[in-house]
């Protein structure tokens, strides 16, 4: 973990909560989810939330050379069946993807490409 990427754990363990809490809202998360990722060097915001195009996941993100997929979900939400297959088929292809419902989901699925060569 670089010290950068320490930093902004830090800054948001202040707040107990902050990594653990479910969001009410899909549009609220996502905000928050871009700031998140947007704090940590190495990590490039390829898109975020396109409602058009139905099953790709809400954040696509580049991190440390990884390709991650992020698909947001609120404390009621359920990923649709198309949801779930494109978060499959990222997994198929090498990729990281999965069904994140608060700030520490995404991290950890970021945290995971520095375990994986």
């Amino acid at each position: 973990m670089t010290e950068r990427e320490q930093k902004v754990l830090d800054y948001y363990n202040r707040d107990k909560f902050a990594m653990s809490r479910q969001y009410l809202k899909e549009a609220v998360f996502l905000r928050k989810a871009k700031q998140f990722v947007g704090m940590f060097e190495n990590c490039l915001l390829i898109r975020e939330s396109n409602p058009n195009t139905a099953g790709i996941a809400d954040l696509l993100i580049c991190y440390n050379g990884r390709f991650v997929a992020c698909e947001l979900k609120t404390m009621d939400g359920v990923a649709s069946q198309q949801q779930i297959s494109f978060v499959e088929k990222v997994k198929k292809a090498g990729g990281l993807a999965a069904v994140c419902t608060n700030l520490q989901d995404i991290w950890s699925l970021l945290n995971q490409t520095a375990q994986r060569p």
